[in-house]
């Protein structure tokens, strides 16, 4: 335990929830509860025809002119009324996230949270209501302690492979990343040259660029209104986030710190410039002081990453559905920013909230030998690991002197991926959100062998900063079928690729098949075995893809193979059979049953003769392959039954999943729905 200082636990809570130690400089931390709610204050989602109010205080109530709400205003003594996302308004393009009317509510504290929630649900002007979480916190440079940075480089090798990768891009200081946490120490020697500045502000008490935050000329702080340590900046926000706990300066200094300039630590991004957003304080838990986040505020800071341009979003913190953060989180999805969060430092199968998100990258943590840290959560909702023990980094405590500490724990995690995100963006601006996230996972060094037991359960591996940015191009197959029309066979594929855009376009293929022993005694059918193309031109156009082929008969087997074209040359995918105008009762897959499932479903096929292997394969609507089941080859109908669970035994969630019967004659896929 570090003796100079009180023992600091640093964690951030969302949404008000208690944060546990997702960072600290000893292993022995207090149990803190998951998350806590704001026991005065709601967010609520109005309907479209009330937004854009205006607010008028009368005896103490804030009104806003709607009768029934202004009822529930006075009834409830609501003080305080604030749109959650200043500066947004009603979107033209429907398919935009809608974050318009949400609005942060204050109410006596006399009355229960759950009463509130209650009146206000019932209100029909009302969509929905949240309440609001508090979640804890969860090229070789020149820098003189890049020799304590083992997890940028050692001799080991279990390291991110960071100097190869430096070698590769160093220049490019274009990519934003957002470190929203307890603040970041923008003065620091180490980090101030990498502090993003607004462009569109100046520091003039004006709102120049309109967002409804005065002079955020680098980010901004939300926190107000919250009970913290002496000393730390709880009052109203402002346009400075600076760090009094130091949780979020060592977070940052790992993803950003000025690399090569000769003082402290080097960052994994080199030159990426940090977003540096206050969402978390020091606060008590019992003699702890611990680090604090809240989810409304959580949910401020992704919507201001999003629209000032952040390519990457760092969330070293715990996390709960409050406080208008799912929609926050959509919405910054949907602008191209990664997020990444830490998996917790519970030694726990189970995810917080934003980890367990589909469209998240979830960083467990890893050892200096490549082994899951004794704290790490794990499972199989896990999309990494990243170095998290022993992590020196930019560290400043109670607004002291600018400094360095050596911390442990998944938010160290976290910033690791985060700053391998913005390196990848400055490599390769040309990358997509999809293509950003699927080849940071892919190119992972796999350390299932180092980890018995967890197998599984530590996402695609130890992220690599140099394989990321030299990771080749890979388009994986989610599905390929043919359909009967009136106007022949349909084709539909779809698929996911992880790289540059250097995929072409496709080629269609397609051979006939003998499906009657009259046919196979009428003579010699080695025409039929001849392969054509069936395209003239190649198929490009948008994911998912579908072709026609008028040309086949009535009543004949055909064989579709599918070629994708790629700049390096072309790859076979996957081959489908199908028949016009009837199905071979010797090769079918039929619609699994019950679907929806909420449990194990059962799958009907048949299998001509001659078929020498057959599996079913079972993708998510990513391309991820979750469950491989072998299957007897005997010709004739049989049947399988799927549990619902991955290839390690675990339920999976619901959703859209794609089961395909594949063969060496062909393969044939359907989709599924499994409820939870």
């Amino acid at each position: 335990m570090n003796k100079s200082v009180p023992i600091i636990l640093l964690s951030i809570l969302l949404s008000i929830t208690t944060l546990t130690s997702w960072g600290y400089f000893d292993e022995e931390v207090p149990s803190l509860p998951a998350v806590t709610y704001v026991p005065d204050m709601i967010v609520v989602n109005f309907e479209a025809q009330i937004r854009g109010i205006q607010p008028t205080i009368n005896n103490g109530v804030v009104m806003i002119g709607e009768p029934t709400l202004d009822q529930l205003a006075i009834k409830y003594g609501v003080n305080y009324i604030e749109k959650e996302f200043p500066g947004c308004t009603i979107p033209f393009d429907p398919d935009e996230v809608d974050l318009s009317g949400y609005y942060k509510i204050q109410f006596n504290p006399d009355f229960s949270l759950e009463e509130v929630i209650r009146a206000y649900e019932a209100n029909p002007f009302v969509e929905h209501v949240e309440k609001i979480g508090i979640c804890p916190i969860f090229y070789v440079p020149n820098d003189p302690m890049f020799n304590l940075q083992w997890g940028l480089h050692q001799s080991y090798d279990h390291d991110i492979d960071a100097p190869k990768a430096w070698d590769l891009e160093r220049d490019n200081n274009t990519p934003i990343v957002a470190i929203a946490d307890t603040g970041v120490d923008w003065e620091h020697p180490d980090l101030g040259d990498n502090i993003w500045m607004n462009p569109d502000e100046i520091l003039d008490g004006i709102d120049n660029d309109g967002n409804g935050l005065i002079d955020d000329i680098r980010g901004w702080d939300w926190v107000h209104g919250v009970s913290g340590v002496p000393g730390e900046d709880t009052d109203t926000p402002d346009n400075d986030p600076s760090d009094y706990n130091g949780h979020g300066t060592h977070v940052a200094g790992i993803a950003g710190a000025v690399t090569d300039n000769g003082t402290g630590v080097a960052g994994a991004t080199f030159n990426a410039r940090i977003m540096a957003l206050r969402i978390g304080w020091s606060g008590y838990y019992g003699s702890y002081e611990v680090g604090y986040v809240r989810m409304d505020f959580a949910a401020q800071s992704l919507y201001y990453a999003a629209d000032k341009g952040a390519i990457a979003y760092n969330a070293s913190w715990g996390s709960s559905n409050t406080g208008g953060i799912s929609a926050a989180v959509t919405y910054a999805v949907s602008h191209g920013v990664v997020i990444c969060t830490a998996a917790g430092n519970d030694n726990s199968q189970t995810p917080h909230w934003l980890a367990n998100r589909d469209d998240t990258i979830a960083v467990a943590g890893t050892t200096n030998q490549d082994l899951k840290w004794s704290g790490s959560n794990y499972g199989t909702w896990v999309d990494c690991c990243a170095p998290c023990k022993g992590i020196v980094s930019t560290y400043q405590y109670h607004g002291g002197p600018h400094n360095y500490g050596n911390m442990t724990g998944t938010s160290m995690a976290a910033p690791f991926a985060c700053g391998i995100i913005a390196l990848l963006n400055a490599y390769k601006p040309s990358y997509d959100w999809d293509e950003l996230q699927d080849t940071l996972l892919a190119s992972c060094d796999n350390i299932d062998d180092l980890n018995p037991g967890y197998e599984g359960k530590l996402g695609s591996g130890r992220v690599n900063a140099y394989n990321c940015l030299t990771y080749e191009i890979d388009v994986e197959l989610i599905y390929f079928e043919a359909h009967s029309t009136p106007q022949g066979a349909l084709l539909k594929w779809a698929v996911d690729i992880t790289g540059e855009d250097e995929v072409l376009g496709y080629n269609l293929y397609r051979r006939e098949m003998a499906i009657t022993t009259q046919e196979i005694a009428a003579g010699d059918l080695s025409n039929r075995t001849a392969e054509t193309k069936v395209n003239e031109a190649l198929i490009t156009g948008e994911n998912p893809y579908s072709f026609l082929d008028a040309t086949v008969e009535e009543d004949n087997w055909y064989i579709y193979r599918l070629e994708v074209i790629k700049t390096e040359g072309a790859e076979t995918l996957c081959s489908t059979e199908f028949c016009l105008g009837t199905n071979p009762a010797s090769f079918t897959l039929a619609q699994n049953f019950p679907n929806p499932a909420d449990g194990p479903t059962t799958i009907k096929y048949s299998l001509p003769d001659g078929v020498t292997f057959a599996s079913l394969l079972i993708h998510d609507l990513t391309g991820r392959l979750v469950r491989e089941i072998p299957l007897s080859y005997e010709p004739g109908p049989n049947q399988v039954v799927w549990d619902g669970t991955d290839s390690f035994g675990s339920l999976v969630s619901g959703g859209v999943y794609v089961y395909s019967l594949k063969t060496d004659v062909g393969t044939k896929s359907r989709k599924l729905v499994l409820v939870r």
